[in-house]
């Protein structure tokens, strides 16, 4: 564990150390830049995996204190509905973590499973919260990989049809709803009805799931696969089809590692 390296936010101080080439924030001093009232109430809402306790020198004497990953900062950030969250992320990503780079003792180094599940966690919620340019750049200061766009359809067929058939769908079909959430299946379904009226292309299950990734559309693992900020219009639906059957209940969903592939 290295010295604590103090940095300034509007007049507080946020302290900052690495333990293992992380580095690791003071739990108590991001919460009051991002002006939440109960530290412990916003430390409970961290996955163990995302924080840790660390005896800490104080004026008083020696201290139990958490700190908190970079995962765990981040969810804090975007979990924040304060002002101040948006000039904090700024500051961290602009000044801090380049300046604890500068010192050559923090170094990006390859994510064990539970580090990259919690690092996909936090891409999430930014793009749940903020859109999908503020996930790329959570994506890109988390040190996750570089993604092609690898997506492959059937030999001799014109990927662009292909994709604005399913952009041309949700557009019709689907209204974006920050917390909805559809079944894949029931989306699916939902399309081969309209590209039957529409002489779209018919598509595979898989195939949809692919072509909705790549027009960056995010889906979850629960009790079955979810995608997530998308509400399917009432005419689209098929026979039988409730808002609730459908999974589209409007609440927030737990932290889960989205499934790969389609």
């Amino acid at each position: 564990m290295n010295s604590l390296v103090t940095f300034d936010f509007d007049g507080d101080a946020v302290r900052t150390m690495t333990e293992d080439g992380e580095p690791l924030f003071n739990g108590r001093d991001v919460c009051r830049c991002l002006g939440l009232e109960t530290p412990q109430r916003a430390f409970d809402r961290i996955p163990d995996e995302e924080k840790g306790v660390r005896s800490t020198h104080t004026l008083g004497g020696e201290q139990a204190m958490v700190w908190l990953y970079e995962s765990g900062l981040y969810r804090l950030i975007f979990e924040s509905r304060k002002p101040e969250a948006e000039r904090f992320k700024r500051w961290v990503f602009h000044d801090v973590l380049p300046a604890i780079r500068r010192t050559g003792s923090y170094s990006r180094r390859r994510l064990d499973p539970v580090e990259l599940g919690a690092a996909l966690a936090v891409v999430r919620e930014a793009r749940r919260v903020h859109g999908v340019e503020a996930a790329r750049s959570v994506w890109a200061d988390l040190g996750l990989p570089e993604v092609p766009d690898p997506i492959p359809v059937e030999e001799g067929a014109d990927p662009g049809a292909f994709l604005s058939a399913v952009q041309a769908f949700i557009a019709e079909c689907t209204d974006a709803r920050p917390f909805a959430r559809v079944q894949a299946t029931v989306l699916h379904e939902a399309y081969q009805r309209w590209a039957a009226d529409e002489h779209a292309p018919a598509l595979t299950i898989t195939m949809f799931g692919r072509l909705m990734r790549r027009a960056g559309h995010l889906k979850v693992q629960a009790s079955c696969i979810f995608y997530l900020g998308l509400q399917l219009r009432a005419d689209a639906r098929g026979p039988d089809r409730s808002p609730f059957a459908e999974g589209m209940r409007t609440q927030p969903l737990p932290f889960i590692v989205p499934k790969e592939g389609g």
